[in-house]
């Protein structure tokens, strides 16, 4: 009779046992659910970057100065600041895309280049280094005028 008692108690714990993990398996099902995004989901701690497209050549300013400027915003990717002063483009990235947004905002409605155009870009997701584009696009040049030579020579 007392071996009885101990048999009733091990079902239990293998109870006990299941239980999380039915209620695992579903806050698993429920995280998945829940991870699907709606279209146009923007997560709000995701970086983003800010393009400036400079109209004059001489006014676009040197990195150290964007990332001066813009950090009162927040948080910067200092390392993946650039200034392209063939294009006259510049880019600075925020750790978080709120703080891009309102950089955005300030940058234009207070002007802060002074009189200097410039046309503001926000992207969500921070491009490729303007330096590497700027490369492949002379490598795109360099293959389209090789094939421009090329047609030439079979005509």
């Amino acid at each position: 009779p007392a071996k009885l008692p101990k048999p009733a108690k091990s079902p239990k714990p293998a109870q006990v046992d299941r239980r999380p993990y039915n209620k695992k398996k579903n806050s698993d099902n429920n995280h998945a659910e829940t991870s699907e995004k709606p279209p146009g989901y923007i997560d709000e701690n995701a970086p983003a970057e800010l393009v400036m497209n400079f109209a004059e050549f001489n006014s676009v300013p040197l990195e150290t100065n964007l990332n001066k400027m813009f950090r009162r915003f927040g948080p910067l990717k200092e390392s993946e600041t650039e200034v392209d002063r063939v294009s006259s483009r510049a880019r600075v990235v925020f750790k978080k895309c709120v703080d891009a947004e309102v950089a955005f905002s300030s940058a234009k409605k207070f002007n802060i280049f002074g009189s200097v155009l410039v046309n503001y870009q926000l992207n969500y997701t921070p491009s490729a280094l303007f330096k590497a584009s700027s490369v492949d696009a002379t490598q795109d040049q360099e293959m389209l005028l090789d094939l421009s030579n090329f047609d030439v020579n079979m005509v």
